[in-house]
């Protein structure tokens, strides 16, 4: 399962305040996610470029695939300087919380739907 942004959902990265806004459209409530935040859900959406907790404007145009649990705690690691174990239960935590406020949803890849997963 890989985390996408859900439907009906806005987002706007800034890179000079390290913070990502982000709101169910049409009628908010915007979040702001600034720090930890705003790199877990860059790692999560597959716009992150690696470099001690920096992101790097100038990369905002690649995308990496969306990511699984481990693989955004792993891209987030790298960044902060952490092992994955250290922050796993954090981008975990996190995560759950955006998909439960509908910001994010899970997406099945087809294999996993075939095989009624």
């Amino acid at each position: 399962m890989t985390y996408v942004v859900a439907p009906r959902t806005g987002y706007v990265y800034d890179d000079e305040a390290a913070a990502v806004y982000v709101a169910p459209l049409p009628d908010g409530p915007l979040l702001v996610l600034s720090d930890s935040a705003a790199l877990i859900w860059r790692a999560a959406v597959g716009r992150l470029a690696s470099g001690h907790g920096q992101v790097d404007a100038s990369a905002a145009d690649q995308e990496e695939p969306p990511g699984d649990n481990d693989a955004v705690t792993r891209r987030v690691a790298e960044c902060v300087g952490a092992t994955a174990d250290e922050i796993r239960a954090d981008v975990a935590t996190f995560l759950g919380e955006m998909v439960r406020r509908g910001l994010l949803a899970e997406e099945h890849p087809m294999s996993e739907r075939r095989d009624g997963g």
